[in-house]
């Protein structure tokens, strides 16, 4: 069974609603937490890493492939190889 769209007035009405929802719930909220939400910083060592990382897979993927597509097309160019319906 599909899940049917909500309209632009439940989409206003529902935000109306989690607004009001989070205003009365901000009143009881302890000090405390408040601090706690605050002190939250991600680690920005452990981000750099992961793009580092990525990066690094990137370049050695990217040139293995180009050392591939060289080596490729030198064998073609020296007949070494042949593949039908390509000629160099």
């Amino acid at each position: 069974m599909a899940k049917r769209k909500k309209t632009l007035k439940q989409k206003i009405a529902a935000d109306m609603h989690h607004q009001v929802y989070s205003f009365n719930n901000t009143s009881s909220v302890s000090l405390v937490s408040k601090k706690e939400k605050i002190n939250f910083q991600p680690d920005s060592v452990t981000t750099t890493s992961y793009l580092k990382h990525d990066i690094l897979k990137t370049t050695f993927l990217t040139g293995a492939i180009l050392l591939f597509q060289t080596i490729l097309f030198l064998m073609l160019k020296n007949h070494a190889i042949k593949i039908p319906n390509i000629s160099y």
